[in-house]
């Protein structure tokens, strides 16, 4: 897989700005809220792989144009 310009600026950016959010969040995130109005945490450190989601939405819609 050949990276230009536009995809490393895709998967970079993203990643520097969770970088940059990480020392700002709570130890522990709201996922989803249960029918009992309970809440499921999620890890702060999976905010990591929420940044690289644009990249590879942006990977796949590349590969079903060719």
């Amino acid at each position: 897989m050949k990276l230009n310009k536009k995809d490393l600026l895709i998967l970079i950016i993203p990643l520097i700005i969770a970088a940059a959010l990480y020392p700002v969040l709570p130890a522990q995130i709201p996922k989803q809220f249960g029918f009992n109005g309970e809440v499921s945490y999620m890890a702060k450190e999976f905010i990591f792989i929420i940044g690289l989601t644009p990249f590879l939405i942006y990977k796949y819609r590349q590969a079903r144009r060719k």
